[in-house]
């Protein structure tokens, strides 16, 4: 898949009734992204999927400030953009242990890399920053069939969202970017959850119920 997206705003930063610093921000981002997977077809107890991915993303952005037209207009006050190149492995494995009883493993390898770049104004400067992330995700469910239909399982998951960067802001103007502003690390959880599926009076009414936990880490 192909994707561009392009969009600008005007604001005006002041709390004036005319406009006073008015802020033009301009952004355009384009996305590929390419997936390839394999199935398994048989009718055996074991079921498989296999695949991977890849993903390249360009972000281009700029603050283009205007103070008391015609002092000073569109004065490039921060600008700069991104690459992000990600590309990932995954495999899912399930097993029926008996004609009821299901084991379903999976695991996910990522691996990201976000290169951005930012101009400072105070300086006229270019700076360059690079957030590398790469994390291995696990998962696994035991669910097993009631009879007339249904299941109650039970689940565990990690998951990952990538970190990123704001790269229209400067990051050489903060001592530490992670922690004052600029940029942000990735976000991880550990979901546990439990579950049961059951319809009922001869399947016109279908029970959904689920009891979950989420560990999270760096949120976001």
């Amino acid at each position: 898949s192909y994707r561009r997206n392009s969009s600008e705003f005007l604001t005006e930063l002041g709390s004036h009734p005319f406009a006073m610093i008015e802020a033009h921000v301009p952004l355009e981002k384009k996305t590929f992204y390419q997936e390839l997977r394999a199935v398994s077809t048989g009718d055996g107890p074991l079921s498989w999927i296999v695949g991977a991915s890849y993903l390249r993303a360009q972000f281009d952005g700029g603050l283009f400030t205007t103070l008391v037209r015609p002092l000073i207009v569109e004065l490039p006050s921060g600008t700069g953009g991104y690459v992000v190149k990600n590309w990932s492995a995954y495999a899912q494995f399930g097993y029926d242990l008996t004609e009821q009883l299901n084991l379903t493993v999976s695991g996910r390898y990522i691996d990201e890399k976000n290169n951005a770049r930012s101009l400072n104004p105070l300086n006229g400067r270019t700076d360059t920053f690079l957030l590398k992330e790469s994390k291995f995700l696990p998962s696994a469910t035991l669910s097993y069939k009631l009879d007339g239909g249904g299941n109650v399982y039970a689940r565990w998951a990690r998951g990952f969202k990538a970190g990123g960067i704001v790269p229209v802001v400067p990051l050489s103007i903060f001592p530490d970017p992670f922690t004052q502003g600029g940029a942000f690390k990735g976000e991880e959880v550990d979901t546990f959850e439990v579950g049961v599926r059951a319809p009922l009076m001869d399947r016109k009414v279908q029970v959904t119920a689920a009891f979950f936990y989420n560990d999270y880490r760096n949120v976001q």
